[in-house]
């Protein structure tokens, strides 16, 4: 579930979503383990929205892969409670594009998600 924001802005991240999960191979190959569509709340009104942006505020700061981009300061009080135990806990495994094998994770930088991809 997504935090809701401009309608036109979710609108456009449905659509590339969509595009993504649709028309590529990584993306049809992912979409079986997540819900390819995004449901969008109020955090503010359902409570375990509120713990999963509590969730996802740890990973924000407190968490980086710097050979993919992340490379951000973080917030050392939360990386130094929580670096460690994301790293554990997040997916590990492998991925596969035209008939490659690589390194995939459960935590990804995306730099703009409501941008163009570059």
């Amino acid at each position: 579930m997504l935090d809701q924001v401009e309608d036109s802005d979710d609108l456009r991240l449905v659509s590339r979503l969509q595009r993504y999960f649709q028309r590529t191979d990584p993306g049809r190959y992912r979409s079986k383990w997540i819900v390819p569509t995004p449901l969008f709340v109020s955090s503010d009104l359902v409570t375990p929205i509120q713990a999963a942006d509590v969730c996802i505020y740890c990973v924000n700061w407190g968490f980086r892969l710097p050979t993919q981009g992340m490379n951000e300061p973080t917030r050392e009080e939360i990386a130094a409670r929580f670096g460690s135990w994301i790293r554990t806990l997040q997916f590990r495994g492998e991925g596969y594009r035209d008939g490659n094998v690589f390194q995939s994770y459960g935590v990804a930088f995306v730099s703009e998600p409501y941008g163009p991809r570059a």
